[in-house]
C-alpha cells in the first residue's frame, strides 16, 4: 500500500507541480513564474529576474518526523530474535526461567523449565555443564507455554503438574483396585521367612567400624536415638523471633503450610496412617540479640559452615524456652522462626541426629533431646522447601541419604534416579526398602525369596494397601535385591507414564555413609544414566542381576505380577 501511494505522489508531481526537467537551483533558469519545487528540504520558487525567469534562493522547509516512542519491557530481562518466521520476531524472556547453554551444575541438576533456542519453554536436562533440550527419546515433559506449568501425562487432567523445580507436593487418592490378574501366584509356604530378608545396616551391626556415623542406617538395626515412627512422634517446635526479625503472626499461622504437609506425608507412608503430633506454642519467644548477632548466615554447602555455630544457637534457645515447655514426651525438637525469614539471615536448615555414644545432643530440664531441625530461609520454590522439610525429618526418623553426598555441592542421585524423598525428592514416595526398615511396612506385606522359581503380585507402593508390596531376595548378610511397584499416584502423583512399573533395585548396607547404598537396576534399553526415568520394567520386561532374572508377567492399575527365579 505504501509503495502505490509513493508512485501516486509522485505522479502527482509531475502533472501539476509545473516542475522544469531542468536542473533546480539558485539562478537556474524555470518556464513559469510561481511555480515552485522543494529539493533536498529547500523550497525554490521561479521569479523574474529582469526579463529572465529563474529559482529563487529558496527556503528551508521545516518537516515534523514522527519520534519513536521506545517499547517498555520489564526489567530486568532479556529479549530473543526469534527467526523461524518471514520477519525475525523479538520475544522477552522471563529471567526466573534458564535457557539453553546455561550452566549448570553436572551431578546436581534436575530437568528444568527453561527456553530453547527458539524462546519456547521446554524440558532443558544437564548435559555436560551446560542446559540444552531433552531429546524426544528421552521422553521430555511438556510445558504450559502460558503458565510455565509441566504438563502432566498420565491423562490425569486434575493433577497439577510439578512446579519449576520439577518437583511436586500434590497428593493423588489412590484407593484400592480390584486386582484383575490371572497367573497364579506362589503361596506363601513356598517363600523363605521374612526374618530372612532383614538384612541388617553393616555399621548398625558393629561390622563397618570404618564409616564414621552412627545416627543413619540403610539397613536393619534403627539406632535406638532416633524418633520412632511406629507410634506417634511428638514435634516439638520451639518458635523464637528476634529484636531485628519479628514475628507478625501466630507460629502455628506461620507453619501451617509445614505442618500440614508433614503430616500428611508421613502419615501416608505408614501402613497404619500413624499420625505426627505437632506442638507449636502459641507466641514467639524473644532472643536477646538480633538474627544477624549469632552468624547463621553460613550455607551449608558452602564448605565454611561450622555445626559449632549453629549448635550454639540452639543451647541458648533452649536455654530460654526449657521453663515454658515440658520436653518428657518429645521426639523431636524444631528450632523456627518467622515465615519472613531470608537466606541471608539464616542459611543452614540442618538435621541433626545426635549420637549418644558421643555424647551429643541437647538437654532440657526433662531429658536429652538427640534429634533436632533447625530451620532457615526458603532457598528454592515452595515445594521444593516443604519435600526439604520431609527429608530432614526423614533423618531424625533414621533414614539415610541415599545419593551420592562426597561433593556437597553438587550431589549425585543418577545411583537411583527420581525415586524417594532422601534421594531427588522427585517421586517422593519412600522406597518400599526404607517403609521396611522403618517398620511402617508390615512384616506380612514383603514377600522373601532364597530359592526356586516363584510368581508375586504387588500393589503399588503408594498404594493406601495391607497386601504385599515389596519382594526381597537377600544376597549376602548385608546385601538383597528388592523389587517394588510404582504409580503416579499418591505423592508420585505427577510420575510420568516412562516411570512406572516395576522398579528393582540393589541394596548393600557396607557402602560408607555419603555414598548411595541402593542402586537401580535399568530396565533393558533403558538411557537416561542420570534421572533413570526410563528404568521402571513393562509387562514382557526383565532384567537380571546377580544371579537372579526379575521378570514382569502382568500389570494393571491395580499393581504388578512379577515371576523371580535364578538367571
Amino acid at each position: 500500500m505504501k509503495r502505490a501511494v509513493l508512485l501516486f505522489a509522485v505522479i502527482s508531481s509531475l502533472i501539476f507541480g509545473g516542475v522544469s526537467f531542468a536542473a533546480v537551483k539558485a539562478g537556474a533558469a524555470c518556464t513559469k513564474a510561481g511555480a515552485t519545487s522543494v529539493v533536498s528540504n529547500r523550497k525554490f520558487t521561479c521569479i523574474k529576474s529582469g526579463k529572465k525567469l529563474v529559482w529563487d534562493k529558496g527556503v528551508v522547509v521545516k518537516t515534523n518526523k514522527p519520534v519513536a516512542q521506545p517499547t517498555p519491557s520489564p526489567s530486568p530481562s532479556e529479549e530473543m530474535q526469534l527467526n523461524y518466521g518471514p520477519t525475525p520476531v523479538t520475544k522477552v524472556l522471563d529471567p526466573k526461567y534458564p535457557k539453553h547453554g546455561d550452566k549448570c551444575l553436572v551431578l546436581n541438576s534436575p530437568d528444568v523449565v527453561g527456553y530453547n533456542n527458539r524462546g519456547e519453554l521446554v524440558d532443558l536436562m544437564c548435559n555436560g555443564g551446560n542446559y540444552t533440550p531433552k531429546p524426544e527419546s528421552m521422553n521430555p515433559f511438556k510445558v504450559d507455554q502460558t503458565t510455565g506449568e509441566i504438563l502432566n501425562q498420565n491423562s490425569k487432567s486434575k493433577v497439577p503438574g510439578p512446579d519449576a523445580s520439577g518437583m511436586s507436593t500434590y497428593w493423588l487418592d489412590s484407593k484400592e483396585i480390584a486386582a484383575r490378574y490371572v497367573s497364579t501366584i506362589s503361596n506363601t509356604s513356598e517363600l523363605s521367612s521374612v526374618s530372612q530378608c532383614k538384612i541388617q545396616d553393616a555399621s548398625a551391626a558393629g561390622e563397618k567400624l570404618e564409616n564414621p556415623q552412627k545416627h543413619f542406617v540403610s539397613g536393619f538395626g534403627l539406632y535406638k536415638e532416633r524418633a520412632p515412627l511406629t507410634r506417634t512422634p511428638v514435634i516439638q517446635f520451639l518458635t523464637v523471633d528476634f529484636p531485628d526479625l519479628q514475628g507478625k503472626r501466630k507460629p502455628a499461622e506461620d507453619l501451617k503450610s509445614v505442618t500440614d504437609f508433614l503430616g500428611k506425608f508421613w502419615s501416608t507412608q505408614t501402613t497404619d496412617g500413624i499420625k505426627l503430633e505437632f506442638r507449636i506454642p502459641d507466641s514467639y519467644i524473644r532472643m536477646p540479640k538480633n538474627v544477624t548477632d549469632y552468624a547463621l548466615n553460613v550455607d551449608f554447602f558452602s564448605g565454611k559452615w561450622s555445626n559449632t555455630t549453629s549448635f550454639n544457637y540452639v543451647r541458648e534457645v533452649v536455654k530460654i524456652a526449657d521453663s515454658q515447655i515440658d520436653f518428657s514426651q518429645v521426639d523431636v525438637m524444631v528450632v523456627a522462626v518467622p515465615a519472613e525469614v531470608t537466606r541471608s539471615q539464616i542459611a543452614a536448615f540442618v538435621a541433626e541426629s545426635s549420637e549418644a555414644g558421643l555424647g551429643q545432643g541437647f538437654d532440657t530440664a526433662e531429658k536429652r533431646i538427640m534429634n533436632t531441625l533447625i530451620m532457615a530461609g526458603p532457598v528454592g520454590t515452595p515445594n521444593f522447601e516443604l519435600l526439604n522439610w520431609a527429608h530432614e525429618l526423614g533423618h531424625n526418623f533414621g533414614l539415610t541419604d541415599i545419593r551420592n553426598t562426597l561433593n556437597v555441592a553438587a550431589q549425585d542421585s543418577s545411583d537411583l534416579g527420581i525415586y524417594d524423598l532422601m534421594n531427588s525428592m522427585r517421586a517422593p514416595e519412600l522406597l518400599a526398602w526404607n517403609r521396611f526398615i522403618l517398620g511402617i511396612l508390615k512384616d506380612n506385606q514383603v514377600r522373601c525369596v532364597s530359592s526356586g522359581v516363584t510368581t508375586h503380585f504387588i500393589r503399588p507402593v503408594e498404594m493406601q494397601s495391607t497386601d504385599p508390596k515389596l519382594i526381597v531376595i537377600p544376597t549376602g548378610k548385608y546385601k538383597a535385591i528388592a523389587v517394588e511397584s510404582r504409580r503416579g499416584i499418591g505423592f508420585d502423583a505427577t510420575l510420568q507414564s516412562s516411570s512406572e512399573g516395576v522398579i528393582v533395585y540393589e541394596i548393600d548396607t557396607t557402602i560408607p555413609y555419603n555414598l548411595s547404598p541402593m542402586k537401580i537396576v535399568p530396565r533393558v534399553g533403558s538411557t537416561d544414566k542420570q534421572w533413570r526415568t526410563d528404568s521402571a520394567l513393562k509387562v514382557g520386561d526383565s532384567v537380571t542381576t546377580q544371579g537372579w532374572k526379575v521378570s514382569v508377567i502382568e500389570s494393571g492399575d491395580y499393581g504388578d505380577v512379577v515371576k523371580v527365579e535364578r538367571a
